[in-house]
Order: C-alpha cells, then structure tokens, then sequence
C-alpha cells in the first residue's frame, strides 16, 4: 500500500496526505459501483401517494374511535400478493362513520360521513372558508344539503 501511494505521488505531483485521500475516494468510488452491480436493488418501502397516506392515516384513527360505547372492528392487515408486504386495509366507507369536527376536517373525513361525497365535501370547505360553522344546522346554508340530510349528518358532525 506504501508503495501504491508513493506511486500516486509521483506520477499525480501531490503530497502524501493528497495521496491517501485521493485512494480513498477513488476506492469508495469503485466499491460504490462495483457493489450495486453485484448486489441487487430492492426496493425497502412502498411508494405512496398524498391521498394513500391520508386513507391510512384516517384508518388509523377510526380504529381507535368509540362510537356509541362500541368499538369499531379492527381492520385486518392486507396481504399484497405481488411483493409480500402487508398494508393497512382502509375501511369501507359505509363502516367508517365517526365524528367529525366541521370546522376542521379535511375533504377525505367529511365523505367518511353518511351520504357525503367528493362534491358536497367540497361545497363545505368552501362555506367554511367564508364563515366558520357555528353549529351543525349551519349544514343547511350548504347547497344540497335539506332537512333529512342534516338528520343523517347530526349523530356523526360536530362543532366545538
């Protein structure tokens, strides 16, 4: 190895200290490229979107919620066939209800609630936008949103 260096020196016009330094990178160089030839890239965790994370993130704390003095089932881990991991299963919609703040839930939480889609979810974030809600009934200045809607909506909205 002394000689190696020596060698460098000579030829590269450098101090010794130089000379080691310039091995060393030029080793990890090659270590680098040589190992990701020999030893195959797996990938170690799955790629999510925005909106995946937000369902689990969502699934994750419907499981803990109490609903009427009962707990919701716990949902099963799913098993992927294709790389053998296992992710959270998202709850169906329909089993998901839970209580949900107005004032603060995102679009995702408000179509967890009963009769609730992407559209009217929408259509109260921007009525919240224009003026906070101060009780549920304040649902009925929403666009499509009536009587019998609010009755299905009062056991699972809240305003604090």
């Amino acid at each position: 190895m002394k000689r190696f260096i020596t060698t460098i020196q000579k030829h590269l016009g450098i101090t010794r200290s130089e000379a080691i330094a310039v091995t060393f990178v030029a080793t990890i160089l090659t270590v680098g490229t040589v190992g990701t030839r020999l030893v195959p890239v797996t990938s170690l965790h799955e790629h999510a979107s925005a909106q995946r994370i937000a369902q689990i993130l969502d699934s994750l704390e419907a499981e803990r919620f109490v609903v009427d003095g009962n707990h919701q089932a716990p949902y099963q881990p799913e098993q992927r066939a294709d790389t053998g991991t296992t992710l959270p299963q998202v709850p169906e919609k329909k089993n998901s209800h839970r209580i949900v703040d107005l004032n603060s839930a995102s679009a995702s939480q408000l179509e967890t609630l009963p009769g609730i889609g992407p559209a009217m979810a929408q259509r109260i974030i921007e009525a919240r936008t224009r003026r906070r809600f101060t009780s549920v009934e304040d649902l009925l200045n929403v666009k499509g949103i009536g009587e019998k809607k609010l009755a299905k909506l009062l056991p699972y909205a809240k305003v604090p």
